[in-house]
């Protein structure tokens, strides 16, 4: 029923696109320079003359034609222009029917039309490479914030989660007056600053501080620039939040913000047990149904548990300093994180016409200590040339407690049952860094150096309590304690000299230098006690390991421009690797050099871009295992020792369209990989053991699939409507053995994610979205007991809905019904239902009420089917709770 009042609702959108299409006509022109030139990204905006607001814009394309669809008949409209090399001007006209409106050829700085020449700012225009926006065109409500003004720009899109698109790509940071505002969360900027005091948005793919010419700019990550109205001496913001509610659950947490024109600090702080990130008081972005109850928005400041329930607390300080040509950046965030997991499993794994059942509870209770620092220092030597470098270090500690307890059944017959219980502790140490210097040695010539490090060095030590019976003829049964001590150190050093030089203003070369050296040392300590002896150390079942690899790789690449919007890039690379392996001499030591000739080709266009790429992979080392460890007699773990040079080849293709309130993207991709390292399994179905070994295997395919449309119509002055779909398809492919038979098995899974905004005044706002999911997999064996083909279908469908302020009051609220799997072969629908009350203060603080998950349906499953095996999983979620609190906000801006 849901679904369709979904779709008539969907239905009446149309419509109401069709009703304004009869009121409406389409506006062309074509833009010239004085010397008759056609301009290329010269801007066209068309402003509605009674209140200023930006009614449609576009980009003039080579030949300097622009054309505008939708503009409204009989008002009076002002066309604006202007180009970085012209004198920008206007034009007021009436479009007087649905025919449309041909200005004709306008010829900038020798009028052709009664054009005036102006000085004010253009509502839209082309400033070099930015997109700028004058915000006096776009109407906000007062005490609006920036994320409500970016929601009025054309081009620009503002998911429910905050998250900010720009013609179809992720923004990735907001900057302030071009200073880096918040260097892990851009909502801190979005959600905290105020809409009156930004005079300018810019828009522009940022380069970086590299001078560096790069084939496709649309891979360049999207920045935001918010200029402020007046030059400003300091702005102070942030809030304290806390709330306390049923089931003792609690939330905490306060942000401090301090910017000047040079300096900011941000201190961060927040506690929970709401399995949430910090900052966000909505509930309804975190939790509110529509998939995003229990979903995986993270944040780097850490606070989110994606399995279980958790306790999580976090405080952290973050700089930014900018003096003259140095820039400094600083941030340290302590995390502590308490979750507790329980999880329910139920498998059917199918053996030489035997099908063996389990079914096994499993919980787990973590401690985790993470301190994280990161920082950048780039220094502006001088106009040609930089250093930066920007280092990250990572101290954890996690403390875990496993039990777990498994029945093993073959024909409704019991064989095994298995008791664990784990105490495990794993200390670690990460330092990484990215170090580059660039210099232009000339008009034409580019140099760089760059030098990357990882190191990550861990402990894990466990101390393990096993009982396993085994109810065959001798019913025999085995109690043991297992303590294993594991250490690992892996380090990476690489060092990259890059040269760019311009041949000609069609040409560019590029050589690309490359050595790495990598190591990876694995050790294990194993000591096991049974019943009736005492403790002792079992070196023959110990896994220990050696790895060094290196790599050298010269590359050389051609980017050809034979004209404006095409680009083909050529490129080979010659690399050498060399493996040496030491296997702690249970077998001699192995070494391996191998030589690939890896060469890459890519054409650019204006919407779509093709490519294939040849690259390798490095082998799977941490598969390798020189001893049998068969201190489980129900699962025994085989040596491996092979190894093998994988090439990579992947093919892919790209389209993109973007207009004013539409945009259009695809991408395909495939890669072919030559090689891969498979799983071998082989049973004994009367006592339930099995032994387990890697093994070399054949080549695999994985593929990548997406379309995403997005549509926005404004119905009228006061209603906006928008729609997205987005279907994905992926492919994965992977080898197993059961019983000495092998199978390829190829995992599908299809997605279509579509969702329709109604949105009025500004005020009250509708979210219905539909989701749906197939998963599927296909075996190369055919007609075996021992693998299984099957599928799943998973949707859900809903709406969010918000009230803005009235009296002071807001509300949202969302439901939605999830048809999830609830057993191996049984389905349910879940209804979720989320509402957040606010009363709002002059002083932008608030008093909330929240309730998540009302009708108290809230789950977690998962369910799988893969070469011989199909299972379901169900975890412990959070569920039904109510939270009254409050946010104090507090802002200060002093302006000169």
């Amino acid at each position: 029923m849901l679904v369709r009042r979904v779709f008539m609702l969907f239905v009446l959108c149309l419509s109401f696109t069709v009703s304004v299409a009869q009121t409406s006509g389409k506006v062309t022109g074509q833009i010239s320079s004085s010397d008759e030139a056609p301009l290329q990204k010269a801007t066209v905006t068309i402003v509605n003359q009674a209140d200023s607001s930006v009614i449609s814009y576009t980009l003039t394309d080579l030949k300097g034609q622009f054309q505008l669809v939708k503009v409204p008949q009989g008002k009076l409209l002002r066309l604006f222009i202007s180009h970085i090399n012209a004198a920008p001007f206007y034009k007021d006209f009436i479009l007087p029917d649905s025919t449309g409106y041909d200005f004709g050829k306008i010829k900038l700085g020798e009028a052709t039309l009664k054009e005036v020449v102006i000085t004010a700012t253009s509502p839209i225009r082309m400033n070099k490479d930015s997109l700028e926006y004058s915000t006096d065109y776009f109407k906000v409500r007062p005490n609006a914030n920036v994320e409500e003004l970016l929601k009025e720009l054309p081009g620009l899109q503002v998911n429910m989660d905050g998250d900010i698109y720009f013609q179809g790509r992720k923004v990735s940071a907001i900057r302030v007056n071009d200073k880096e505002f918040f260097n892990s969360d851009l909502k801190i900027a979005s959600r905290n600053l105020d809409a009156d005091l930004i005079k300018t948005v810019q828009v522009f793919s940022d380069r970086g501080a590299s001078k560096f010419i790069v084939s496709n700019e649309a891979n360049l990550p999207v920045v935001i620039n918010l200029k402020l109205k007046r030059t400003f001496l300091r702005t102070d913001f942030g809030k304290i939040y806390g709330s306390g509610g049923t089931n003792s659950r609690y939330e905490s947490g306060v942000l401090l913000n301090s910017f000047r024109d040079t300096l900011q600090v941000s201190l961060i702080g927040f506690a929970n047990n709401i399995n949430r990130g910090s900052f966000e008081y909505s509930e309804l972005y975190e939790f509110g149904g529509l998939n995003r109850g229990e979903n995986n928005n993270d944040i780097n400041t850490g606070g989110r548990n994606y399995q279980g329930t958790g306790n999580n607390k976090a405080i952290g300080l973050n700089v930014n300093y900018d003096w003259k040509r140095t820039k400094v950046n600083f941030m340290y965030m302590f995390n502590y994180d308490k979750s507790s997991l329980t999880q329910l499993s139920l498998t059917d794994r199918y053996f030489d016409m035997v099908t063996q059942n389990s079914s096994s509870e499993l919980n787990i209770g973590d401690g985790k200590n993470k301190h994280s620092l990161t920082g950048l220092v780039r220094h502006t030597i001088s106009d040609n040339s930089f250093f930066e470098i920007r280092p990250t270090a990572e101290f954890r500690n996690t403390q875990t407690n496993f039990t777990s307890n498994v029945d093993i059944l073959t024909s409704d017959t019991l064989v095994n049952n298995v008791n664990s219980n784990i105490n495990a502790v794993m200390p670690s140490f990460a330092y990484r860094h990215a170090a580059k210097f660039e210099t232009r040695i000339s008009k034409k010539h580019l140099i760089s150096i760059q030098n990357l490090v990882n190191f990550d060095r861990g402990v894990n030590d466990e101390d393990s309590r096993v009982s396993t019976y085994l109810l065959t003829r001798q019913k025999m049964r085995q109690d043991y304690n297992k303590v294993a001590g594991i250490s690992y150190l892996n380090r990476s050093f690489s060092i990259l000299p890059n040269y760019q030089i311009n041949v000609s203003k069609s040409l560019i070369f590029q050589l690309d230098l490359l050595f790495e050296d990598s190591y990876r040392n694995y050790s294990q300590n194993l000591w096991l006690q049974n019943d009736t002896a005492s403790g002792y150390r079992r070196f023959d079942l110990e896994n220990r390991y050696r790895v060094n690899s290196k790599r050298y790789s010269t590359n050389v690449k051609l980017d050809w421009r034979p004209k404006e919007g095409v680009v083909f890039n050529f490129s080979t690379a010659f690399e050498l690797r060399n493996h040496n392996v030491n296997y702690d001499g249970v077998i001699p030591d192995r070494r391996a050099n191998y030589f690939n000739l890896l060469p890459t080709a890519k054409l650019y266009l204006k919407d779509i871009d093709i490519g294939w790429q040849r690259s390798s992979v490095v082998p799977s080392f941490s598969v390798l295992r020189t001893r049998t460890d068969n201190s489980n007699e129900l699962q025994i773990k085989l040596p491996f020792f092979d190894f093998q040079n994988v090439l990579k080849d992947n093919w892919s293709l790209n389209y993109r369209k973007y207009g004013q309130q539409s945009q259009f993207t695809f991408g395909a991709s495939l890669d072919r990989e030559s090689g891969s390292v498979g799983i071998d399994n082989s049973i004994d179905v009367e006592t339930g053991s099995y032994s387990t070994n890697s093994y070399l295997a054949g080549q695999t395919l994985s593929s990548y699939n997406y379309l995403q449309y997005f549509k926005g119509v404004k119905i009228s002055e006061n209603l906006q409507a928008q729609f997205s779909v987005s279907p994905t398809v992926n492919v994965y492919q992977n080898y197993t053995k059961v019983n000495m038979v092998e199978n390829r098995n190829t995992s599908f899974a299809y997605s279509v994610n579509s969702e329709i905004s109604l949105s009025w005044k500004n005020l009250i706002k509708i979210y219905p979205k539909y989701n749906f999911t197939l998963l599927t997999n296909q075996n190369t064996v055919q007609n075996n007991h021992n693998f299984v083909e099957q599928s799943l279908k998973t949707y859900s469908y809903g709406s969010a809905f918000s009230i803005g302020a009235i009296n002071r009051f807001s509300l949202e609220a969302s439901y939605v019904i999830k048809n999830l799997p609830t057993g191996l072969d049984k389905r349910d629908n879940i209804q979720l239902l989320d509402s957040s009350l606010y009363y709002n203060f002059k002083s932008g603080s608030q008093i909330k009420l929240t309730g998540f998950d009302i009708l108290n349906q809230n789950t977690a499953t998962y369910w799988t089917a893969q070469n011989n095996e199909v299972s379901f999983q169900e975890t412990n979620v959070l569920n039904q709770y109510f939270l009254l609190g409050f946010v104090y906000k507090l802002k200060s801006t002093k302006l000169k």
